[in-house]
């Protein structure tokens, strides 16, 4: 159900119900939260919902003339909810497409669009190699509320591109460029060796300009996989180094009501 948020293709091969809870903990006392849910339904496809939440604590109202603050307090969040269709056309072939709205709030201040994310996987049928593409956050411009004469803005749009697959048995390489519209290209390389039902995982972004800390750019962490009869439990940690602005937190848990089909 995690693919919800990466490319709406990716849960076309899926055959069981599942759903996914994230929990990011960010900089600057920054939190991010994630749930998807996907429902198959057999021939006809596979339905998804996601929901995410960035929030952080309420902060100080500042002025030239109040710089340890006025007294009141305002806070920042964003919102989205998202609605995905997905179908594996044929056995190596799938196809999605995701429908979201979302808003911004930044104290009184509030920016509202929607947008389309589309998305298709393709198992190469060797070494478990699988490659995905996925264009993210098309839609119209959108303008933040209010009277102050704002002006429209085009939502940044994402593409990604990404492979992964077995070098050997039990381990496997990925790699991924990422490319938004109001930034550079960031490439991504990742490993993970699983060991019976402990997966170890390291990743490295190329040309992401964190300065700061010697680990910018590398993330690793864990994943423990339990499985009881036709349900999978999977919790995943990931340790991300942010460089100058400190390191990221990421939780997960995954549970799905059958096992998947050996994929």
């Amino acid at each position: 159900p995690s693919a919800l948020h990466y490319n709406p293709g990716g849960v076309g091969f899926m055959k069981v119900p599942g759903v996914s809870f994230s929990h990011v903990r960010w900089f600057a006392d920054i939190s991010y939260e994630f749930m998807g849910l996907i429902v198959p339904l057999g021939k006809r496809g596979t339905i998804g919902i996601q929901a995410k939440v960035l929030h952080m604590p309420y902060m100080k109202v500042t002025d030239e003339y109040h710089p340890y603050g006025t007294g009141d307090y305002f806070t920042f969040g964003d919102r989205l909810l998202g609605i995905t269709y997905s179908k594996d056309m044929t056995d190596r072939f799938s196809f999605g497409f995701t429908m979201k709205a979302m808003e911004e709030q930044i104290a009184d201040l509030r920016t509202r669009g929607f947008a389309l994310d589309i998305g298709a996987l393709y198992l190469v049928g060797y070494r478990d190699i699988r490659i995905g593409v996925a264009l993210l956050n098309l839609g119209p411009d959108v303008r933040p509320s209010g009277d102050e004469g704002y002006s429209s803005f085009s939502i940044p749009i994402l593409y990604r591109l990404g492979a992964s697959g077995f070098i050997f048995e039990g381990f496997r390489g990925l790699f991924e460029i990422e490319k938004a519209s109001d930034q550079v290209e960031v490439f991504k390389v990742g490993a993970g060796y699983r060991v019976g039902p402990v997966e170890l995982r390291c990743g490295y972004k190329l040309n992401n300009r964190i300065e700061g800390g010697k680990l910018s750019g590398l993330s690793f962490g864990a994943g423990f996989r339990v499985n009881r009869g036709t349900t999978r439990l999977v919790l995943d940690y990931a340790y991300g180094d942010m460089g100058l602005l400190g390191p990221v937190h990421r939780f997960s848990l995954n549970l799905s009501a059958g096992l998947l089909e050996g994929r």
